[in-house]
């Protein structure tokens, strides 16, 4: 943007780029692809989370996965990474890791004929304890935000 900046075109591309994150974190909390915009932030933004969540993919059974080898794949350092990803998902890098755990293991539960033993080593929980502990506290905090307690 060029100086002196027009107000009413900094409210609009303002506004814009909220939008475009927003749409990113509903996308990628629910799992309902968006249209690709023409939005340059928006296709880099789309192309990391991509990354990220390839990068979740590839490492779902490593119990010992540490989240700083995403940011030497990503090229990214520690602080910008933590930023990165919490702005596109509002979600530090640990909970979208725990989330994307939790849902694939709700899938192997639901649609694969799996044993809790074996989903909680497929999803890189320590142990079973771990696992259904925190499964259990997902329930609760989302049946109660829903007014189901």
């Amino acid at each position: 943007m060029q100086k002196p900046f027009n107000v009413q075109h900094l409210i609009t591309r303002t506004e814009s780029l909220l939008s475009n994150r927003q749409q990113l974190r509903e996308r990628f909390q629910i799992g309902i692809p968006l249209t690709k915009e023409n939005n340059k932030n928006n296709r880099n933004d789309n192309a990391f989370l991509e990354k990220l969540y390839d990068l979740i993919e590839e490492n779902l059974d490593n119990q010992n996965l540490d989240l700083n080898s995403f940011t030497k794949e990503l090229y990214l350092n520690r602080t910008h990474f933590y930023q990165k990803v919490k702005a596109l998902t509002n979600l530090t890098p640990f909970e979208v890791l725990k989330d994307y755990r939790l849902k694939k293991a709700a899938e192997f539960l639901v649609h694969k004929n799996v044993s809790v033993n074996e989903v909680y080593a497929m999803t890189g929980f320590k142990s079973r304890t771990h696992f259904s502990n925190f499964l259990k506290n997902v329930i609760i905090l989302r049946l109660g935000s829903i007014g189901l307690k």
